[in-house]
């Protein structure tokens, strides 16, 4: 009898869900520790802009909350559409061009992501190397999402100081890429670096408390 209660119950679990939607299927919980994570594991998920974009906060919990790295199939048709998305999340955006002398060495200059919120980027079609204009403080978890509009994108993580430590994502042509970056204290920085060719467009966001 218990053996066929057990069964009911893992079958109600499995197959007893909404099915309208991906993003409507799985619950998301709000814890920021992530330690049910583990270093070596890896949680990567394709999306289809349009389910994305109908159901961002969603996908962007799978990131903050539970480690997933998504990538997101933008594509030619929904090019200006995510471009307005990554533009509307920050009042300016930090332009890095050849020809600025600005991003072309690493960041000296502090962004406490609580006090100024967003930090956004734009490479702009460079062919060298480039860094955020500043490094950025002020939480223990973050979101960065990076749209790379054309060819294929290096983007790496560096922690303020210690370059052993960094971390790269490979972020493919039209495509976004969304992913979690977490430090042990709130006064850790870390910074981006974009290997060339790169024209990619996002941002670093702080979550949590």
């Amino acid at each position: 009898m218990r053996r066929i209660l057990c069964f009911l119950y893992a079958f109600f679990f499995v197959f007893v869900v909404p099915t309208t939607s991906f993003a409507q299927a799985i619950s998301i919980s709000t814890d920021t520790s992530l330690s049910s994570i583990s270093e070596n594991e890896q949680l990567i998920l394709h999306v289809e802009y349009p389910d994305f974009y109908n159901n961002q906060q969603y996908y962007i919990n799978l990131a903050a909350f539970h480690g997933y790295t998504i990538y997101v199939n933008v594509g030619q048709e929904y090019s200006e559409v995510e471009r307005n998305r990554i533009e509307s999340k920050s009042a300016s955006t930090h332009v890095l061009r050849d020809q600025f002398t600005r991003g072309i060495s690493e960041p000296t200059e502090p962004w406490n992501c609580r006090i100024k919120n967003e930090l956004s980027f734009d490479t702009h079609n460079v062919t060298s190397a480039r860094y955020t204009d500043y490094y950025v403080y002020g939480s223990l978890a973050y979101v960065v999402s990076v749209y790379n509009r054309y060819d294929h994108c290096s983007i790496t993580y560096v922690p303020h100081g210690h370059k052993s430590d960094v971390q790269s994502v490979e972020v493919p042509a039209s495509t976004t890429v969304i992913q979690y970056f977490g430090t042990e204290q709130t006064s850790d920085h870390f910074y981006l670096g974009f290997r060339p060719p790169c024209s990619c467009e996002g941002y670093i966001d702080c979550i949590g408390e």
